[in-house]
């Protein structure tokens, strides 16, 4: 009996537009492909979500079913807006730097620009490079640090 079971071939007939999965479908480490090059498209009916672990895809939205955040790796590139709707304070973050490239100047718009606080012993013990700028809560000012010193901006 195993081996029969082993070896069942489906099908089905071709011309019932809509078949029906009656259980789960174990793809047992192969792939789902498309011929000549189509698209796959995974298309939920009416209110229905397309849900990949605990990602989220609905529409043009990604989220993650859980409420934990949506990690990136590697490269990544978004064209147009980046939004965030959830609570709380989105926050990018890098082991390293974090860069901003655009291809004339980087705007902030609708709001003011916040520089992180220092105090003047936490300001000494970072490693600083020529163009950083902080602000200082020991001498309330901002500064930024030139020809490998900091100096007050003010």
């Amino acid at each position: 009996m195993t081996d029969f079971i082993q070896n069942i071939n489906l099908s089905w007939d071709s011309t019932d537009t809509n078949p029906v999965l009656a259980g789960d479908l174990d793809v047992n480490n192969n792939n789902i492909t498309s011929s000549n090059n189509a698209n796959i498209n995974i298309v939920p009916n009416g209110s229905g979500q397309l849900i990949l672990d605990t990602v989220k895809v609905v529409g043009n939205t990604i989220s993650t079913v859980n409420g934990q955040p949506l990690t990136f790796t590697d490269n990544v590139t978004f064209s147009g807006t980046v939004e965030t709707s959830g609570a709380g304070t989105p926050v990018l973050e890098s082991s390293s730097d974090l860069e901003l490239d655009a291809g004339t100047r980087v705007i902030i718009s609708n709001s003011p620009l916040k520089l992180n606080s220092y105090t003047t012993t936490q300001r000494n013990a970072l490693s600083a490079q020529n163009g950083d700028m902080i602000y200082n809560s020991t001498d309330n000012k901002f500064q930024g640090y030139a020809n490998g010193s900091w100096v007050d901006l003010h």
